[in-house]
């Protein structure tokens, strides 16, 4: 299996296949695909903080918040067909996302 580098949030990751290790602490973090588009895909992660989802892509790192649907990581602008479809199903997301981060 390969292993391919994303940075994601702040956090440089080694990714094989849907897990993730975040190297300061060395712990594993699991990714789940929610939906695929044409040039990139919606993840969420069971990681940290405050409710978002990850677009990830070519030379993408787009953090979205989804209290608020504000980006707070990365430029977002080519991606306004994800950000639209996320809108349409935010209550979706965020219901996976605290099934994913169940401590918050």
């Amino acid at each position: 299996m390969s292993m391919e580098s994303a940075t994601i949030a702040d956090h440089a990751l080694t990714c094989t296949g849907n897990r993730a290790i975040l190297p300061a602490s060395r712990s594993v973090v699991s990714m789940t695909t929610v939906k695929r588009f044409r040039n990139c895909k919606i993840a969420i992660f069971n990681d940290h903080g405050a409710p978002h989802f990850h677009i990830i892509g070519a030379n993408a790192d787009v953090v979205v918040d989804l209290a608020t649907m504000a980006v707070r990581h990365g430029d977002a602008r080519k991606y306004r067909e994800v950000l639209d479809w996320a809108e349409a199903n935010r209550d979706q997301l965020l219901s996976l996302w605290t099934t994913l981060n169940p401590k918050g």
